[in-house]
């Protein structure tokens, strides 16, 4: 392992050569991602990778401690915690533009409805669109609505289906899952994609048969996995440190699977359209402004599903205004 230029262990040499130590980052290649500091390159990582999330498996453990996980980024712990409060203040910022289409739940209830969000990166990333939509929420009633988030960065349709059980034990209302992306993913040298359709299809059925089992009786939700570009992936020099990749037609099997499931579905072809770099920040994870749009679309969803349920004289989503 390299060292960083404080005496801190860095990550591998050819990726921190390139982004870590970098005022440009392959200034020589077309259309590459401007990555022009450490700070830039670290916020990518605290974004996207939560190690104290792998505790979970260590009950009896303690938190991770400050040097240790400073250690892990290649970085210093004061520099971690001010990157992670950079990002915490950008997703303030764009609250306001998801606030406008949430909707608070009935005042006449006695605890706040409880949501659950599974997935992968895309929603265990710190400016994901569960964490806004919680703070929209906030922004509208305080404390109606508490987002539990049980999503795992590289996490599968199979590999969700742990972190989900353990959470499913605590009541929720409703469950928000959003898996595919990683499905598709081919490893280099291999085939086939980390998992195939009949299993993508078999493990939503889990999913779909483990909330139906708790005794409470969440709603259940799905959001597709957003349509992604493999060039861009290829391009980024994050990303394309991985030995991964993507095709398109692979992603477009996945996203016809969740779209395709009988419960309220939230489409990210219809929210996001066409891939592009407005939207997607290395090929694959949505942007800021993306992840305010995937927030806006379920909260639009949550009330259009309760209005549904109305007209059906079955159990409506718990929402005021109504």
């Amino acid at each position: 392992m390299t060292e960083s230029p404080r005496g801190t262990p860095a990550i591998p040499p050819n990726l921190a050569g390139t982004i870590c130590n970098s005022r440009a980052v392959a200034a020589d290649r077309d259309n590459t991602p401007a990555f022009v500091s450490g700070d830039a390159a670290l916020e990518y990582l605290i974004r996207f990778e939560h190690p104290d999330c792998f505790l979970r498996e260590f009950p009896s453990a303690g938190a991770l401690s400050r040097s240790s996980e400073a250690e892990i980024y290649g970085a210093q712990p004061d520099d971690v915690v001010a990157a992670r409060q950079r990002l915490m203040n950008h997703l303030e910022a764009h609250v306001p533009c998801v606030t406008k289409d949430v909707s608070p739940p009935d005042g006449r209830r006695d605890a706040p409805l409880r949501i659950l969000a599974a997935g992968d990166s895309i929603t265990h990333d710190y400016l994901s669109w569960a964490y806004l939509l919680e703070r929209a929420f906030d922004c509208r009633a305080a404390g109606t609505v508490r987002i539990e988030n049980c999503a795992v960065s590289g996490a599968t349709s199979a590999g969700v289906l742990l972190p989900l059980v353990r959470a499913l034990s605590r009541h929720h209302d409703l469950v928000i899952v959003m898996v595919g992306t990683n499905d598709a993913l081919y490893p280099d040298g291999c085939g086939k994609p980390l998992v195939s359709d009949a299993e993508t299809v078999a493990n939503l059925a889990a999913i779909r048969t483990m909330v139906a089992a708790v005794p409470a009786s969440p709603r259940l939700m799905w959001i597709t996995p957003p349509p992604v570009d493999p060039d861009a992936m290829r391009r980024h020099p994050i990303v394309s440190f991985e030995p991964i990749s993507h095709r398109r037609a692979t992603v477009e099997a996945k996203i016809e699977i969740v779209a395709s499931q009988p419960e309220p579905v939230v489409d990210l072809r219809q929210v996001l359209g066409r891939p592009s770099e407005a939207w997607l920040i290395d090929g694959v994870h949505p942007s800021i402004e993306a992840q305010v749009r995937i927030a806006r679309a379920v909260g639009r969803a949550l009330e259009e599903t309760h209005r549904a349920s109305v007209e059906r004289h079955v159990r409506p989503w718990p929402l005021a205004n109504q």
